[in-house]
């Protein structure tokens, strides 16, 4: 088959094109998760009083934007220019609270703090991100908030409970056993140390079935992945102009 022929054939590639593309750029923040990120905000910080504006809309210049005096940015900047919003507003004293890529979240060479959430955000245009937040209102360094991702979390509707259910490692299905495969295992489960498949266990349902383990095949299991985590893994020191950073980063 000829190139243009194949192109001309190739429905499903031809209308991709076409297709919006979801970029961490585009994500505009749903009305309930923006309040739910205010409302701690209001909550944890004072900011009584003070204009709260949002400069990131479409179209929007936030380098020319018309900040009023003693205002606070909180909004949900463009992650590709991230770092270099947050130098600007740092240069400018102007007062933020941004939303943040989750993998990108540190900045370099600004004097400001970092609340970590790892909160997934399903955002308007249906990109789900991974996300935290930067700011120049508190004054730890990191904030571990276990809080505020609650209630992120619990004001999407898809997700209504943080708790993780952990099964027994006698309880496996297909997806927990290729996990040990992943890890180099070879090893073969014999009749007499399983049962047939099942549904789940006790009131608990599993998607597809699952089987249960004898004690000594889940240990040998998961002694072998332990082993092979340890040959696989490369364990760094600092130098000792870092340890000596970290003997001297003592609580006041």
């Amino acid at each position: 088959m000829s190139q243009s022929k194949k192109s001309f054939t190739d429905y499903e590639g031809f209308v991709e094109k076409f297709k919006t593309k979801l970029t961490t750029d585009d994500c505009y923040t749903p009305p309930a998760v923006y309040d739910t990120v205010l409302q701690w905000l209001r909550e944890n910080v004072d900011i009584e009083g003070r204009e709260i504006v949002r400069p990131f809309y479409p179209g929007g210049d936030f380098e020319n934007f018309d900040y009023p005096e003693g205002c606070v940015v909180v909004d949900n900047p463009p992650f590709s220019i991230y770092s270099k919003i947050v130098r600007f507003y740092i240069a400018r004293g102007i007062r933020f609270f941004l939303f943040a890529p989750a993998l990108t979240t540190f900045v370099s060479d600004a004097d400001c703090s970092f609340v970590i959430t790892q909160v997934h955000i399903t955002y308007e245009n249906g990109a789900r991100v991974n996300t935290n937040f930067v700011t120049n209102l508190i004054e730890p360094r990191v904030w571990l908030c276990g809080e505020l991702l609650r209630r992120i979390t619990e004001t999407q509707e898809k997700k209504k409970s943080l708790r993780k259910i952990i099964l027994p490692d006698t309880v496996q299905s297909p997806a927990r056993l290729g996990a040990y495969v992943e890890f180099g295992t070879d090893y073969k489960i014999m009749r007499n140390e399983s049962t047939a498949p099942r549904s789940g266990i006790k009131d608990y349902k599993v998607f597809g079935l699952c089987i249960l383990l004898g004690r000594h095949v889940a240990d040998h299991l998961r002694t072998e992945r332990e082993r092979t985590e340890r040959e696989r893994t490369d364990f760094f020191s600092l130098s000792d102009a870092e340890s000596e950073e970290v003997a001297n980063l003592t609580r006041q």
